[in-house]
């Protein structure tokens, strides 16, 4: 028996394209688990909006009620989180408006690192 293949990728998605995306939120999850200050639960929801992220907007739309159910947190926990990922400078937030039905949507942030030879 052979082992299971990989799904295909997208058809309508160049594959270059394809793996730049996968690549920067790969590294944006590396950046927020490197991040000694943030709780565990912070990193599992951004684990968790990294899962919703749309590869052209670059924007995840998960409602905190959502996430919440997902994650087994409150959605004041989840709340707490996503303040704490803002803060840290992970996430910004891009509000949708006011209102039933206008859920905030969340764009990674990914902080520029100096290589070495660039420091002072």
């Amino acid at each position: 028996m052979s082992p299971p293949s990989l799904p295909a990728p997208e058809p309508d998605v160049p594959r270059e394209r394809q793996s730049i995306f996968t690549q920067n939120k790969f590294k944006w999850l590396d950046q927020v688990s490197e991040d000694a200050e943030l709780s565990p639960n912070a990193f599992r929801v951004a684990y968790r909006l990294a899962q919703h992220l749309n590869r052209d907007t670059n924007l995840a739309p998960p409602s905190q009620t959502l996430l919440a159910k997902r994650l087994g947190m409150s959605r004041r926990t989840v709340q707490a989180m996503i303040e704490q990922l803002v803060k840290r400078g992970h996430l910004q937030l891009v509000d949708c408006g006011r209102g039933r039905g206008r859920a905030n949507h969340y764009r990674p942030f990914r902080k520029v690192r100096m290589k070495p030879e660039q420091a002072c």
